[in-house]
C-alpha cells in the first residue's frame, strides 16, 4: 500500500460509493488496517463509503443502501472495540468519524450505540472510546428528537393548511 495523494484519495472515494456489496466488503477489510501508509487513500475511500445510493439502483435489480450498508454497521459496533484497543488514538478517531452509521440515526443505531457504550467499562483502554461513544450517542439523540419534531411540525402545517382552506376549494368538489 503506498501512498499516491489526492488522485488516489478521490478513485478510492468514487470506489468506495459503488453500490455492490463485494466492493464495500473488500473496503471493509481494508478500513480495518487502518494505519499511517495510505492514509490519503483511506480516508478518501471512508468519506464514499456512506455515500447513498440512487433510487435508481434498486428499481434496476440493484441493492438499496439500508441492504448494503447494514451488514456494515453491524460489522463497525462488532470492531469498534478492537480498533480503539489495537490502534493510536488519532487512527481510531478517523475510524470512528468516519465510519459511524451516523447516516442512519434510527432506533437500531440508537440502541446500538447505548449497548456499546453499556459494554465499556472505566478501564483505560475503554475510556477513550466510551467517551467518544457518549459524545455521538448525544448526537444521535438529538438528531433522532429533531426529526420527531420536524415531523411534527410537518403535520401540524398541513393540518392548518387545511382548516383555513375554504370549504369546495381545492378538494376537486365545486
Amino acid at each position: 500500500d503506498r501512498r499516491v495523494g489526492p488522485v488516489g484519495a478521490l478513485a478510492l472515494r468514487a470506489e468506495a460509493a459503488l453500490p455492490f456489496p463485494s466492493v464495500k466488503r473488500r473496503l471493509w477489510v481494508r478500513f480495518l488496517q487502518i494505519s499511517h501508509l495510505g492514509l490519503d487513500e483511506t480516508l478518501g475511500g471512508m468519506l464514499g463509503f456512506h455515500q447513498r445510493l440512487p433510487a435508481v439502483t434498486a428499481e434496476k435489480g440493484g441493492f438499496t443502501t439500508r441492504q448494503v450498508q447494514g451488514v456494515f454497521e453491524k460489522l463497525f459496533f462488532a470492531e469498534i472495540r478492537s480498533i480503539f484497543a489495537s490502534k493510536p488514538r488519532h487512527l481510531a478517531l478517523i475510524f470512528w468519524d468516519k465510519l459511524f452509521p451516523l447516516h442512519s440515526c434510527d432506533q437500531k443505531t440508537i440502541s446500538a450505540t447505548l449497548e456499546l457504550i453499556k459494554s465499556l467499562t472505566d478501564d483505560p483502554a475503554d475510556k477513550f472510546l466510551k467517551r467518544v461513544a457518549v459524545n455521538t450517542y448525544d448526537d444521535l439523540l438529538r438528531a433522532s428528537a429533531c426529526r420527531e419534531l420536524c415531523a411534527l411540525d410537518e403535520q401540524y402545517r398541513q393540518g392548518l393548511a387545511a382548516a383555513l382552506q375554504p370549504a369546495g376549494v381545492g378538494g376537486g368538489q365545486e
